[in-house]
């Protein structure tokens, strides 16, 4: 039974690379910026890390105005945990086993935030559906290990160097199939979607709650 395996990577803290310097005002449009300061934010991702934000002034319209480093924006929590939040909810998970299993991972994320995230990327599934006939997919969360050959893709998601949890099946034969239909859905490029063998899910390395066993 192949995997598909969603992987974000540890982040070093303030080394995240900044979208670099802004070409134009974004109020007026004018070329003529001159840096403004800047601030350490705290953002919650795999670990707690911190991201340095390089802030502007307009020297024609005198506003002033926020850059913000690769996969940061207003949020506490960064683009790629929150698009991974809402992708698990968005394949059938419920919005209190999405929150628990981040939980668990060392990520505390909203039910609000889980939503919302969410119904963007079925949005987004249903756009392709309808219009490149794209099949879209769910996810169910028994997964027997090395019991049956006949229950799709396993879906595993792991979260740094540690942290790793198997959310469930996808009824597809193919992986490749399902590799490229998630990374679809992925924009952030700090999401790796991989495709393995199931002998590289060694059960004592995975969070055994969505582990079910042989039925008697």
């Amino acid at each position: 039974m192949p995997v598909v395996w969603i992987k974000l990577p540890e982040i070093d803290d303030v080394e995240v690379p900044s979208n670099g310097r802004p070409r134009h005002c974004p109020y007026c449009g004018s070329q003529i910026l001159q840096r403004w300061g800047k601030i350490t934010k705290a953002v919650q991702d795999v670990e707690d890390s911190k991201r340095q934000l390089f802030r502007y002034k307009c020297m024609k319209c005198d506003h002033t105005f926020r850059v913000y480093p690769e996969g940061t924006d207003r949020s506490m929590h960064s683009q790629r945990i929150r698009e991974v939040a809402g992708l698990a909810w968005a394949l059938g998970m419920s919005c209190r086993e999405v929150v628990e299993v981040f939980k668990g991972l060392g990520v505390n994320i909203s039910h609000t935030t889980v939503w919302r995230e969410g119904h963007n990327l079925i949005a987004q599934m249903q756009a392709m559906e309808n219009s490149e006939g794209v099949k879209r997919f769910s996810i169910d969360r028994i997964y027997i290990h090395k019991i049956s050959t006949k229950l799709g893709v396993v879906v595993a998601l792991s979260m740094g160097s540690a942290k790793r949890l198997i959310l469930g099946t996808i009824d597809e034969l193919n992986p490749s199939i399902v590799k490229s239909w998630i990374e679809s859905l992925i924009s952030d490029i700090q999401v790796d979607v991989a495709v393995l063998e199931t002998a590289s899910l060694d059960p004592n390395t995975f969070e055994s709650d969505v582990l079910a066993t042989a039925p008697a």
